[in-house]
């Protein structure tokens, strides 16, 4: 899921939204001949389906000229689908859409920016209607994260240097409500955030000053226990999927550069992936793990391995090269499985070189995808 997120000098009061009107505003196509040029791909954990959100124009700025897509990632076909209403904001081509998350092909999660806020809407009929169920006045510390079972979010009082503090966990089932809420024990220091869930098990990341810390929940986050752990060094925020309730895998920004981690006992021990170097966070990359042995990512524009820049990963730390697709942005990557995959790639920093790429070999060739 992709988002771009910033610090806020805000309090955070959460409203849940519990009855409101399903929202189901078309998504408007371009009226052009031209080929939807996808921003943004968003995978379905278990399912070879997947959503894209492209817009008609890199010229239109209104949120009219963006489109939804739920794509079969095998080639057999696509259908249009919807949006919630989007408004035009500067710099953004996908207006104040911040995330998009699907945890299965019904039950998706939206979230927009709104005046000082976020809203988070809905969807559980795969993305035909949208319902507005949570309101915050500020943002989460990063995107909602969503298991077939339940969905979550890190809420807190920020400073505006990012020291934050009275943090809570919100959690609701997949519909968005009812949503309770928990206080894990975290640290009131300038600290990046991670979240990931799989099952009952709810895991947090927290970097502090001189370590970082894991909090693991079996209960839904109603109870954590913590330990320390140094083998994440100085991560400000590990991004993290779980592939089981002992297999995670992570890539976690420190500084200017991210590195790609593996644990096969439930976040307690980490081991560092090969990928011949450390990873600019601006080289427009992205990390897809599809199992407990096996993930793959594309480490962009400013790769640097020598010639392939799409890496197979296993848990042990060792990556191997696939090929080398020469992507300036990726959108996004989706590997249904071993074999099949999409890729939502930019070739240059314009946007009208982004295309949706498709193989069925692993990833050592690509062309167009065919709906």
């Amino acid at each position: 899921m992709n988002s771009i997120r910033g610090w806020r000098s805000l309090t955070i009061a959460v409203t849940a939204i519990a009855t409101t009107a399903a929202l189901s505003t078309p998504s408007l196509a371009s009226t052009s001949k031209a080929a939807p040029l996808p921003e943004l791909l968003a995978s379905v954990p278990g399912s070879h389906l997947a959503y894209v959100v492209s817009v008609s124009s890199p010229a239109c700025r209104r949120g009219s000229c963006v489109s939804l897509a739920q794509v079969d990632v095998t080639g057999s076909g696509s259908s249009k689908r919807n949006l919630p209403p989007l408004r035009t904001t500067s710099g953004s081509l996908l207006g104040n859409l911040e995330s998009l998350t699907f945890s299965t092909a019904s039950n998706g999660y939206l979230t927009v920016s709104s005046g000082s806020g976020t809203e988070l809407f809905v969807t559980t009929d795969g993305a035909r209607s949208w319902h507005l169920r949570l309101r915050t006045n500020s943002y989460p510390y990063q995107d909602v994260y969503a298991t077939p079972q339940r969905v979550y979010a890190l809420t807190g009082t920020c400073s505006g240097m990012g020291v934050c503090r009275n943090q809570h966990l919100l959690s609701a089932p997949p519909s968005g409500t009812p949503w309770t809420s928990s206080t894990p024990r975290l640290a009131g220091v300038m600290a990046g955030m991670g979240l990931v869930a799989y099952g009952n098990d709810v895991w947090i990341q927290q970097t502090q000053p001189a370590n970082v810390l894991l909090f693991h929940s079996t209960d839904d986050g109603r109870t954590f226990i913590s330990w320390n752990t140094s083998s994440l060094f100085n991560a400000s925020t590990c991004y993290m999927t779980a592939s089981s309730i002992r297999q995670i895998w992570a890539r976690c920004a420190t500084g200017m550069s991210s590195v790609y981690v593996s644990s096969a006992d439930g976040a307690r021990h980490w081991r560092v992936i090969d990928t011949h170097g450390l990873i600019s966070n601006t080289g427009g990359g992205s990390f897809d793990p599809v199992s407990d042995r096996l993930a793959f990512v594309d480490l962009g524009a400013d790769s640097p391995a020598p010639k392939d820049d799409l890496l197979r990963l296993s848990p042990s730390g060792v990556s191997t090269p696939v090929a080398r697709l020469g992507c300036a942005i990726v959108n996004g990557l989706d590997f249904v499985n071993a074999h099949e995959a999409l890729i939502a790639c930019q070739r240059t920093g314009r946007t009208q070189s982004a295309v949706l790429l498709a193989t069925s070999d692993g990833g050592r060739t690509w062309g167009p995808y065919k709906s």
